[in-house]
């Protein structure tokens, strides 16, 4: 019995050793390593980090950058991480993690939640954007900020719809990236790729809850569209090269197409931004890895070509269905520009006049029919463009 106390103390020793050795690395501490201490099983944290400014966190096992983890797991990217003072948690066993805002007072809490709703405010990183037709407003995605900002479409003012104070601090965000519109359960869908999640915000209070869990380390989601005529969200997964079936009501899921589904002919490689062409009975994939727009038929998840490699002089980002125009429109970042690809043929045109305020990033975009523009995320200048369709023309819709 002795014996079995003293093994047990020692396993538990060395389960918290090992627990502990790991390190918060970021612009906080100059990315210097602050040691994380036990705060559960497979769990370190450090309580009461300041973030004066926006900025971003790395782990670091043992300290010697030999193994850290970000998005997209081991020697990932960056984590952006808001200004504020916030508890940080890693999950030594899934590699995840997550970041809540530090207790506060009463009072406190009050006031982060009146200052962040004003009019006011506005995205640090905006990286996804659609439109709430019920409410007459975009809904945008905000990185750094962990939020969804609601801008009016009439003339741009800004609301918090949702953040990780607003309304509470339940199922919060860590790395929100794209968004879509669920109007049959009057909420917007959220791909949060620090969670590997789908987050349902309601679209009248804001409110979070976790529609769909995604456990594998291998997911790396990206792009999401809704569905209607199959009651699915469709998810792109650039770990898995997939797109991911998500069921609305259950948030059970299903591989629509991957490198084995149905055949391995015209490969998803990196697909970013989807877009569906319900007329046609299929999803529109900007394939970033093979510089491609892929078609996949949403009943047998076949693919096809819509254009190919010679079409695009760099990786395509967002994609939005223009069928007004018969074209879809598609986000080139590096290129700077806004290309609109013919339904039928797959050519090629670009579409936005850069001479006057110009893009730079452009990582996003969607119709706003009722106003005969699109709007799109750039994550160089943080603004908000208007693009007129009919003469490619940019101004800025929200800074």
């Amino acid at each position: 019995m002795k014996f079995q106390c003293i093994l047990i103390t020692l396993l538990l020793s060395i389960c918290a050793h090992a627990n502990a050795e790991w390190f918060l690395r970021g612009t906080q501490n100059n990315w210097g390593a602050t040691q994380m201490v036990v705060g559960g099983t497979n769990t370190v944290q450090l309580n009461n980090v300041v973030f004066s400014t926006a900025g971003s966190i790395k782990f670091d096992r043992f300290a010697d950058w030999k193994e850290s983890y970000g998005i997209g797991g081991r020697n990932g990217a960056n984590i952006p991480v808001a200004a504020g003072t916030w508890t940080i948690k890693f999950f030594t066993d899934t590699k995840n993690w997550s970041i809540s805002p530090a207790s506060v007072s009463s009072s406190s809490k009050a006031s982060s939640s009146s200052s962040s709703s004003s009019s006011s405010s506005r995205a640090l990183d905006p990286t996804g954007i659609t439109i709430d037709y019920t409410n007459n407003r975009a809904l945008v995605v905000d990185r750094i900020g962990m939020a969804i900002i609601a801008l009016d479409l009439n003339n741009g003012s800004r609301k918090v719809l949702s953040d990780n104070s607003t309304p509470d601090t339940e199922n919060t965000f860590i790395t929100p990236f794209s968004i879509a519109i669920d109007a049959t359960y009057n909420r917007a869908l959220v791909v949060d790729i620090g969670r590997s999640d789908i987050i349902a915000v309601d679209l009248n209070t804001g409110k979070r809850t976790t529609l769909s869990f995604f456990e594998s380390n291998q997911n790396n989601l990206r792009g999401i569209a809704i569905d209607i005529a199959h009651n699915r969200a469709l998810v792109t997964d650039i770990g898995l090269n997939a797109v991911i079936a998500v069921d609305l009501r259950s948030g059970a899921r299903t591989i629509l197409t991957d490198k084995a589904t149905p055949d391995n002919v015209n490969p998803l490689s990196v697909p970013m931004g989807i877009t569906l062409d319900p007329l046609r009975n299929r999803a529109l994939i900007s394939n970033a890895g093979l510089l491609s727009v892929i078609a996949v038929d949403l009943t047998t998840g076949a693919r096809t070509l819509l254009t190919d490699s010679n079409a695009f002089i760099d990786e395509p980002y967002g994609i939005t269905l223009d069928i007004a125009h018969n074209r879809a429109l598609l986000g080139v970042p590096n290129a700077r520009s806004i290309f609109a690809i013919d339904l039928f043929t797959g050519a090629r045109t670009k579409l936005n006049d850069n001479s006057v305020d110009p893009i730079t990033l452009p990582k996003d975009l969607v119709i706003d029919g009722t106003h005969n523009r699109a709007l799109i995320v750039d994550e160089g200048y943080e603004n908000i463009y208007s693009v007129d369709l009919a003469t490619g023309k940019n101004t800025i819709f929200a800074k």
